[in-house]
């Protein structure tokens, strides 16, 4: 009789113990995922007062394209509270919020339909292209789409994580500037690491500025580009820009 007692206590403290362990892995959890919320909140917010003081001057002067990719891969962690797609939300929000002419792509395997205009709040453009996140990457989906629906812009931004955009993007591309042939790409990787870009030479001749990496400065260079490189012009600003990693 004793011995079943004591064996029924044991197994109650084991229980307990795993019961308590748990509550506390729910309660991390719910911490670090409450904590991402509020820092995506914060930085969203920043990003919509930041957006709608900014002097878009030089980049109203043309007409845009922002492409975020939304694949499986865009919801690993970028630091410790945010997300690759919440990053690429912000930008295609502050984006959104101030140009005056833009076209807003988001794309996976394919080109899904996006709603949002300038009227919204960054953080609800980070929601509604959160949401998206899923399946596989495409990364020429978004140029051909232009192609497709013959859409002709001044400048298009790609935004990805660690996807190498290759020698299909570079091929489809080609094919919209036969089409547009001053058209400029602006693609950025948002991790830090360039294992694949293109020859400068050859990103030059395409218009293509390559940033990898992402904090306010991808703004401040792309600026510079524009300021330094008339529409009609072959000769952009250094096509490669390395921007420290942001946590």
């Amino acid at each position: 009789m004793k011995d079943r007692y004591e064996e029924q206590l044991r197994v109650f403290k084991e229980q307990t113990e795993a019961w308590k362990t748990r509550v506390e892995e729910i309660r991390k959890t719910w911490k670090e995922f409450s904590d991402r919320i509020k820092a995506k909140a914060h930085l969203a917010a920043t990003l919509d007062a930041y957006a709608r003081a900014f002097d878009w001057g030089v980049f109203n002067r043309g007409s845009w394209v922002v492409s975020p990719d939304v694949s499986g891969s865009m919801s690993k962690p970028l630091g410790s509270n945010l997300r690759y797609v919440d990053v690429a939300g912000m930008f295609a929000g502050f984006f959104s919020v101030g140009l005056e002419r833009v076209t807003i792509l988001p794309f996976d395997t394919e080109v899904h339909p996006y709603a949002l205009g300038r009227e919204a709040s960054v953080l609800k453009h980070v929601r509604a292209i959160g949401k998206l996140c899923g399946g596989g990457t495409y990364l020429e989906s978004p140029i051909k789409e232009m192609i497709r629906r013959d859409i002709r812009v001044d400048n298009a931004l790609f935004i990805t994580d660690t996807e190498e955009w290759g020698e299909g993007w570079l091929g489809y591309w080609k094919q919209y500037r036969r089409r547009n042939p001053h058209a400029r790409a602006f693609l950025l990787r948002l991790d830090s690491y360039r294992t694949q870009c293109f020859p400068p030479d050859e990103a030059e001749a395409l218009g293509i500025h390559q940033i990898f990496g992402w904090s306010d400065a991808v703004v401040d260079y792309m600026r510079l580009a524009l300021e330094t490189t008339p529409l009609s012009s072959e000769k952009p600003l250094s096509s490669n820009w390395i921007i420290p990693q942001t946590s």
